[in-house]
């Protein structure tokens, strides 16, 4: 197989994992906004799904994890946009910069650790969803 030939399958690979993400996403937001949830961003067939897909392609499957934990203390009755899932996604990462600015390292350890296993657990929850694991 030839590195162009290699690179395509991984592409391939790569986008259908995401995809499957994706739909364990809609899946998610679907148990916590009801119907709402399609009724705002259409189901897993319509386009919405793939610009998420796309939009969300620099995400890791952590921070992607992270936002759907934070899904699920959403305030509002509405789901978020995509700016506010992608800020969701990303406030661990924003924590960890505020708390060492401020030079609290050791709350920040605390605090990270917790995020992280809670987002390892949706993480799991959403690769099982995905089909997977």
């Amino acid at each position: 197989m030839k590195h162009s030939e290699s690179t395509h399958a991984h592409r391939e690979v790569d986008f259908e994992r995401r995809r499957k993400l994706m739909v364990a996403l809609w899946a998610r937001g679907s148990q916590f906004f009801g119907g709402l949830w399609e009724a705002t961003y259409g189901s897993v067939g319509e386009q919405t799904i793939y610009a998420w897909q796309g939009a969300t392609s620099t995400l890791t499957e952590q921070q992607l994890a992270t936002g759907v934990r934070g899904l699920e203390k959403w305030q509002d009755k509405y789901p978020p946009t995509f700016g506010q899932f992608r800020a969701l996604c990303t406030a661990q990462d924003q924590v960890r910069s505020n708390a060492i600015g401020v030079g609290h390292q050791l709350t920040h350890q605390v605090d990270r650790q917790a995020v992280k296993h809670i987002a390892e657990q949706e993480l799991a929850k959403m690769r099982a969803l995905a089909g997977l694991e």
